[in-house]
């Protein structure tokens, strides 16, 4: 008889391992947590999930910037077509970035900055690069967080060579055709090995 017990216990206790296990009142999965957008800082941003807690994302890249008096925004890393002008322009960013026929301006968010005055009017190349070919060499200017940077393909190796284009205060607008036959001028002179003078933009490759 006590065998039988015994043997009836060990089934009931393994019925009872059997049995799924409920977790009362659990909390729901989180699924797609909700940012807090007045935590933003440049590098950070933090989430907070439907089951208590928080989640931070850290970058060693800026992931945020703002204007003066403005909140923090999410930089933009695209290129976009300006209604109008037909400008490449790029706003969403510690550095505003325009593209067009008179060159590439970098600029804060008061228009302070500086104009490259290329020889030729860059092109978009992909959503967040221009690009445009002089000689042998095409340069090319990629959007980052930290603002803009540029790069140089040389077709054939040539030694030491400076390419050098004029630049100015892109604050500052071209209001006659003298300045604009001036700066083709200096276009056509600054494209010749030398140094660069003053009031332009040198690469030596």
């Amino acid at each position: 008889m006590s065998g039988r017990v015994a043997g009836w216990s060990l089934l009931v206790l393994l019925l009872g391992m059997a049995q799924p296990v409920l977790a009362v009142d659990a909390p729901p999965v989180n699924e797609e947590p909700e940012e807090i957008v007045e935590l933003r800082s440049r590098f950070a941003r933090q989430y907070q999930g439907n089951n208590g807690q928080r989640l931070a994302e850290i970058s060693t890249v800026p992931l945020h910037f703002r204007d003066p008096g403005s909140e923090w925004k999410p930089i933009g890393l695209e290129l976009e077509t300006e209604a109008g002008s037909g400008d490449q322009v790029a706003n969403d960013n510690t550095l505003k970035v325009r593209s067009n026929d008179e060159g590439i301006a970098v600029t804060d968010a008061s228009g302070n900055g500086v104009r490259w005055l290329t020889p030729e009017e860059p092109e978009k190349d992909d959503a967040s690069s221009l690009t445009f070919g002089r000689d042998d060499v095409t340069w090319r200017y990629e959007l980052t967080p930290f603002g803009l940077k540029a790069g140089a393909l040389v077709v054939s190796a040539r030694g030491l060579h400076t390419y050098a284009f004029p630049a100015k205060n892109a604050a500052q607008a071209r209001d006659s055709q003298t300045d604009i036959a001036a700066e083709q001028a200096g276009l056509d002179a600054a494209t010749q090995p030398g140094t660069c003078d003053e009031g332009c933009a040198a690469a030596i490759l």
